[in-house]
């Protein structure tokens, strides 16, 4: 199989499970554009996806506030769709950066 074929973009119809993305604008490896289009792919295919953009970061983040909103993230959506513990409110801080950030929902999470 090329690499093409089993990229997620070209499975992104196949992904039923809800999602959680994360992406930094100044990424030299995974180009925002592409990441931007196959979250738009998911919403399309009806998976629940959230997309958290942070215009400052690259491919591995490093503001702790970005890695804090991962975690925040992920536990909520573990909390919605599988039943664990309610993650503890974010923090100020926290809560802040999620309100300005350019995160992006189709229902996944609030």
């Amino acid at each position: 199989e090329s690499i093409v074929a089993t990229s997620p973009a070209a499975n992104a119809a196949r992904v039923k499970r809800p999602l959680v993305i994360i992406a930094g604008a100044k990424d030299p490896m995974v180009p925002v554009a592409g990441v931007t289009a196959y979250v738009e792919q998911l919403k399309a295919a009806g998976t629940p996806v959230s997309f958290l953009l942070d215009p400052d970061e690259g491919h591995m983040p490093r503001k702790p506030v970005v890695r804090q909103a991962y975690s925040y993230l992920l536990d909520s959506l573990l909390h919605r769709y599988l039943g664990a513990d309610a993650p503890e409110a974010p923090s100020p801080e926290l809560a802040a950066y999620l309100a300005g950030s350019a995160m992006k929902s189709n229902g996944a999470l609030p």
